[in-house]
């Protein structure tokens, strides 16, 4: 679907080894993708960039300052030409203007 668009249209294709860095094992496929998505938070809407995505989650970045915490359960829209798929997901990490987010 749009999610499976995004990931098959970008050029850009890395694999995160994150066992390079930390203890964490995991080895995700992400593609960088560039993409404007929207996005709520407890009923408030907002605009941000996915930098990056895959099947199992999402990194997003915002101009806005935002005050969310891991565990917070969110709404993404990622839209296509003019579909729009609708996504929930729980955030995993966040600082002020960036959050990382596993898909549900």
């Amino acid at each position: 679907m749009v999610v499976q668009e995004a990931i098959r249209s970008s050029a850009q294709t890395i694999q995160v080894m994150h066992s390079m860095a930390t203890d964490d094992k995991r080895q995700i496929e992400r593609t960088i993708c560039n993409r404007q998505v929207s996005f709520s938070i407890d009923g408030d809407d907002y605009e941000g960039t996915i930098e990056n995505i895959s099947t199992v989650g999402t990194l997003i970045l915002t101009d806005t300052p935002l005050q969310i915490q891991q565990g917070n359960e969110i709404s993404i829209t990622i839209t296509s030409a003019d579909q729009g798929e609708l996504k929930k997901a729980r955030v995993v990490w966040a600082d002020d203007k960036a959050f990382g987010a596993e898909f549900l």
